[in-house]
């Protein structure tokens, strides 16, 4: 049976995740700067469509918004696409810990700017193991360039293997020095992982028969470039509620 490679995992997931996978910026003023960004990623589970990112990224939003009403939350659309203020979107659930937030978005606003929310007919999804290859597609701080009227999204993608899970969390991390990651044609070379936060996790089980690839949790915190803290997806009910 043929193993995959890290580079073949890469380019098959990025074609499977990017529709799903977006840039949220958190801008201000007219016309708007971006004052910080991360990442987030749609999601149907049948009973509600979503946008998920972390806990503490809507908490940035909402705390910014108090001090300076033009604050707003947008979401990045397809490449060539703009982005849309979801700012007024409904908030199904969020926490600091497990540290994640979910938005009512629905299917119509996403497929305007041309993405697609991942559909899963079966909710919760399994959870990772040690020993898992971990996935993830994002938008580094380092990578976005921002002008008076538009923000780039050159992507980044990196690949780790999971070693230990908790009942909160798993763990990516580059013990043997050989993991992957990738930028954009161009792109500079990320020093600090800040901005990924809310990048879905997708975990490749090479064990199972055949290997499966599932989405594993939503990164919420980096120690530098070899390792990224990664809350389970199943903390989120169908509805889009947190527990």
């Amino acid at each position: 049976m043929h193993t995959i490679t890290f580079r073949e995992l890469c380019d098959w997931m990025k074609g499977q995740v990017l529709p799903y996978t977006v840039l949220l910026a958190i801008g201000q003023g007219n016309p708007p700067r971006v004052v910080n960004q991360a990442t987030g990623m749609l999601l149907s589970t049948g009973s509600a469509e979503m946008l998920v990112t972390c806990g503490h990224v809507y908490d940035k939003f909402v705390e910014l918004r108090k001090s300076d009403p033009t604050t707003r939350l947008a979401m990045s659309g397809a490449e060539g696409k703009g982005f849309i203020d979801i700012s007024p979107a409904v908030v199904l659930g969020k926490e600091s810990d497990p540290d994640l937030a979910t938005l009512a978005i629905p299917r119509s606003d996403a497929n305007g700017v041309g993405k697609a929310h991942a559909g899963f007919p079966e909710w919760p999804l399994p959870r990772a193991k040690p020993g898992m290859i971990g996935y993830l597609i994002g938008y580094p701080g380092q990578l976005i360039i921002v002008t008076h009227e538009s923000a780039s999204k050159p992507i980044m993608e990196l690949v780790r293997p999971v070693v230990p899970v908790s009942e909160r969390h798993f763990v990516l991390h580059d013990e043997s020095g050989d993991a992957v990651q990738t930028y954009a044609e161009n792109a500079p070379t990320v020093t600090e992982l800040r901005g990924i936060s809310g990048c879905a996790v997708w975990l490749y089980d090479k064990q199972s028969n055949p290997p499966a690839f599932f989405l594993g949790g939503f990164a919420y915190q980096a120690r530098g470039l070899e390792t990224v803290l990664v809350v389970h997806a199943d903390f989120i009910n169908a509805d889009g509620s947190i527990h």
